[in-house]
């Protein structure tokens, strides 16, 4: 079945518009052409090509409004008069200084407050340039057409009377698999169906592509078209095309928002709707507190039913409104539902009507394959007396902010359930990034050290793994992360004693060559400090105990806490300590030069100052930096290049190869009133020595008769503490060092495949495994005619790679329908509900303090001076964040995590167990009480950055 194209010999004119003008609702259409260039996102745009499908998809086409497209080809003219403008030029320009700014196409894409402020007045400018545009003759008749042909099927309508159409923008990357654009794109409602109506509101749609709010979107999600150049630089185009649907307007009585997967935990097998009184836009605006109905689609039952207090009702305004002037009324009016009123909060839908849109709409989630949000509306029926609703399906778009697990993991709707268990969130890794391929593979090969074989190369010989690939084995790798999976383990083990478990605690030959000879280097050192590690934790959770105990005195709770802390030789606390101090021989002028998010431009500064300085001309004159500074920093390089963020993946990048990371830290140092991390440390040593003192003290006074051994075992617990507490990360960051050195010859090899054509950009190395760039690496040296194609190993791998990256979320424990487990809320005194704007959590760091929320979801991400640091979890790379807090607020772990150690070093106060993404929001006053676990919300005032 072909599609058939409307007819083009009409009364405006022999002009042929079937490029312009598309029928989304036609009875030709069918699931087999939906894919054609007729329909398609790319001719159409996103939301335009799903009504299409939705129409085609059997028994769902009565359910579809009437509906055209003005496509692609339509809006082209005007487009490419706007890249025409200066405005847009210049627009372009500050975009590819962004993502240039080293000058050699290795930008992060991120803009500076001054390039915000001024992309932001280009973007107004555009938009009132963009309504001075006229209509050629063949937009005009594509118009005209389109009145007719609506006119023409009026009588078929469901919707309103009075000829009032919906206008809505379609973009082709809106609505698409991987990005919503939702709200970014205005809509017109309740437009007359006239010339003059449809051509401003057409005229209003498309300015919003202009809007700054579509080019930050685009920024953040990395949607523009980029290029390079001949001399390397990135050019990249945020504009591409843009279409509009004009469908039949709906009046509806009860419109709201239905998701095939639950939203609040990403389980495929909940179905979720949201729904209120009159259009559906008071839903998806928020301004009523809509019902919930959530529902087992397995089952077919309704599990949960929220009512909310539906305070107004959206309608079309039927006598004046935007459309006025055609005499049919139109735009949209607010009516208040009294409080006397039932319908402000009985449920708006019927189990009738809920059976009626579960059916429909796991229907169109079969079709889709995928998860999907459907907009649907109820209307007065036509075609009966009676009074009876019609469902209608307005939209369908893929829901993209659900949480995925590989195929693998995942067992059918109605099997039996498999939990997992992400260990790295709160392991040594203590990471929620994605791991690449050659991050698995490296993770897997070292982590054999830990059990004990005489070598790497023994561990491989006799195939020895702690992971396997299938998520059948107790612990094993996925595409982007590694798990247990504890439905097989709690076979053997029992929850309590897991639990009981989880609180203790350039060169020659292949690649693989290098990479075991540098691990066996360090396999024994790491292997004894875990051991020791082991009782530090003993150690550690005794004080802890005591720390807490309420039936202990004030003053020996504080003797305990002292002994938590000020432990001299971590080689963390050192690098954060001279970090600060290089940070402070940088005079204050040169980093007020600089924001955040101009670090890069600042290294660069750097590495031409350090090339001067290398010169044997005596002459300085080129060196605009301090000499103490530049020494400085080549020492601390030498010392610490090898950190990073995520020390212990392969991929992350480390000081030395992107020094903007370690300047963005020490901008923190520099800047604002941060105390000397030297002097807080030894402010705790002093507090600690002087406890043990004390204790010491006191057993030398006890009777000898009766306690012949105490003076004894407090200087052996006292000898403990000051020669091998400071121990606890040092396994950690001997392997990073290694794995930084490691890093460093995979980048010169990732250069000779670059330069060969053998990989395309940097990073691409990441992607493939040790053996893989081993056999690549023979490929080259033996001149091989049938060489291994990385990029067709590399493409795939990127894609699943960069979608776990836009993800949100990283679950501690996750089931194979990807239902996300959160623990139990904390309870209030005795049981009581706390009062409004008070989070319970876990107190793992005294004080109290007050400050602005600032939630952080990377340590290289920018972050103010006294804002109170709110993350999932963090690790060593993280620790400069915690000199410039006020507090600490963490979403998971407890008194013996990163977080909660580095809080009580640096005397932050600090809670754990808080639901930052739910319950708070950047710019949020806070009060957080580190000695209770409470933090109130003093103020809703946030932003939006």
């Amino acid at each position: 079945m072909t599609m058939t194209m409307l007819n083009t010999n009409t009364n405006t004119g022999d002009d042929d518009t079937s490029n312009m003008l598309v029928s989304l609702t036609s009875n030709d259409l069918s699931t087999s052409v939906i894919e054609d260039d007729h329909v398609s996102p790319s001719r159409v745009g996103g939301k335009a090509s799903s009504l299409a499908k939705l129409y085609a998809i059997k028994g769902l086409s009565n359910h579809v409004p009437k509906s055209f497209a003005l496509t692609v080809d339509f809006f082209q003219p005007w487009i490419q008069k706007m890249k025409q403008t200066v405005e847009y030029k210049s627009l372009l320009m500050l975009q590819n200084d962004d993502d240039n700014v080293d000058g050699n196409g290795d930008g992060n894409g991120t803009t500076t407050n001054s390039t915000t402020t001024t992309e932001e007045l280009l973007c107004e400018k555009l938009q009132k340039e963009s309504y001075k545009l006229t209509l050629s003759k063949e937009q005009s008749n594509a118009i005209h057409k389109l009145v007719n042909e609506m006119k023409n099927s009026n009588s078929s309508w469901d919707g309103v009377p009075n000829n009032l159409v919906a206008v809505r923008s379609s973009a082709p990357e809106e609505d698409g698999t991987d990005y919503s654009f939702a709200g970014a794109y205005d809509t017109c409602l309740g437009i007359g169906l006239t010339f003059d109506e449809l051509k401003n509101a057409i005229h209003t749609c498309f300015a919003s592509l202009w809007n700054y709010r579509v080019l930050h979107y685009k920024q953040m999600n990395a949607t523009a078209n980029t290029s390079s150049s001949n001399n390397g630089r990135k050019t990249t185009d945020f504009i591409g095309g843009f279409a509009v649907v004009v469908m039949e307007m709906i009046d509806s009585q009860i419109a709201g928002v239905a998701f095939t997967a639950n939203p609040l935990n990403s389980d495929r097998d909940e179905l979720v709707i949201d729904s209120s009184w009159g259009l559906g836009e008071s839903v998806v605006d928020g301004s009523v507190t809509a019902d919930r109905y959530i529902i087992d689609k397995i089952k077919g039952k309704l599990i949960k039913q929220t009512l909310g207090v539906k305070g107004i009702e959206k309608r079309l305004d039927m006598v004046s409104g935007q459309a006025g002037s055609s005499g049919g009324g139109g735009g949209v009016i607010e009516h208040i539902i009294k409080e006397n009123d039932p319908r402000r909060t009985i449920s708006s839908l019927t189990k009738q009507q809920l059976h009626e849109l579960t059916k429909l709409v796991c229907i169109v989630e079969d079709i889709y394959g995928m998860p999907m949000d459907i907009e649907w509306a109820f209307i007065t029926s036509k075609h009966t007396d009676n009074y009876c609703l019609d469902l209608k399906l307005l939209q369908a778009r893929p829901i993209t902010t659900l949480f995925c697990l590989d195929t693998k993991m995942m067992t059918q709707p109605g099997e039996r359930r498999k939990l997992y268990f992400d260990f790295n969130i709160i392991s040594e890794a203590t990471t929620t990034s994605p791991f690449t391929t050659m991050d698995l593979d490296f993770y897997c090969k070292v982590s054999i050290v830990l059990i004990g074989p005489k070598s790497l190369r023994e561990a491989k010989d006799k195939n020895w793994k702690l992971y396997s690939e299938s998520s059948d084995m107790p612990m094993f790798n996925s595409s982007t992360r590694q798990y247990c999976n504890m439905s097989h383990i709690f076979i053997y083990a029992s929850t309590q004693s897991m639990s009981k478990i989880v609180e203790s605690g350039a060169h020659t030959g292949t690649l693989e060559d290098f990479l075991y000879g540098m691990c066996d280097a360090i396999r024994v050192s790491i292997q004894e400090e875990c051991g020791a590690i082991s009782g530090i934790v003993t150690g550690y959770k005794k004080f802890d105990e005591k720390r807490r105990d309420e039936k202990l005195s004030k003053e020996i709770r504080e003797e305990y806490e002292a002994l938590c802390g000020g432990y001299v030789g971590d080689e963390l606390m050192e690098t954060n300590i001279e970090m600060y101090h290089l940070a402070k021989t940088l005079p204050l002028e040169v980093w007020n030069q600089y924001d955040h998010e101009s670090m890069k431009s600042l290294a660069i500064r750097i590495e031409t100052n350090l090339a001067e300085m290398g010169k044997s001309s005596t002459n300085n004159s080129n060196i605009d930096l301090p000499i103490e500074f530049l020494e400085s920093w080549k020492l601390f390089m030498h010392k610490f290049g090898y950190d990073g963020q995520d020390q212990l993946f392969m991929s992350c990048p480390r000081y030395d190869d992107s020094p903007e990371f370690l300047l963005g830290k020490m901008r923190m140092n520099a800047l604002g009133e941060v105390k000397d991390p030297y002097i807080t440390q030894q402010e705790r040593v002093a507090k600690r020595r002087a406890v043990q003192t004390n204790h010491e003290e006191d057993a030398a006074n006890l009777n000898k008769l009766f306690h012949p051994f105490a003076l004894s075992k407090i200087k052996k617990r006292n000898e403990y503490l000051e020669h091998v507490m400071w121990m606890r990360n040092s396994p950690k960051m001997r392997l990073a060092n290694v794995i930084g050195i490691i890093r460093a010859e995979l980048l010169r090899i990732q250069d000779k495949f670059i330069d060969s054509g053998r990989l395309e950009e940097k990073n691409d190395i990441f992607h493939l495994t040790i053996d893989e760039i081993d056999k690549a690496l023979i490929d080259n040296d033996q001149q091989q005619q049938e060489q291994l194609q990385l990029m067709d190993i590399v493409r795939p791998r990127k894609v699943v790679y960069e979608r776990a990256l836009r993800a949100t979320i990283c679950p501690l424990l996750v089931d194979s329908r990807c239902r996300i487990l959160q623990p139990d809320p904390p309870t209030f005194k005795d049981g009581e509900e706390p009062p409004e704007g008070t989070l319970i959590g876990s107190a793992v760091a005294p004080g109290i303090a007050i400050g602005t929320v600032r939630i952080i979801d990377h340590p290289n991400e920018k972050f103010e001076n006294g804002e109170v640091l709110c993350a999932t979890v963090t690790g060593p790379a993280w620790t400069p964040l915690f000199a410039s807090a006020s507090a600490v607020v963490l979403q998971i772990g407890g008194v013996l995590q990163h977080g909660a150690l580095c809080a009580r070093e640096y005397g932050k106060p600090a809670v754990s167990n808080i639901n930052i993404h739910t319950e708070l929001k950047n710019g949020m006053k806070v009060s957080v009480d580190g000695n209770t676990g409470i933090v109130k919300i003093m103020s809703s005032d946030n932003d939006d950055e």
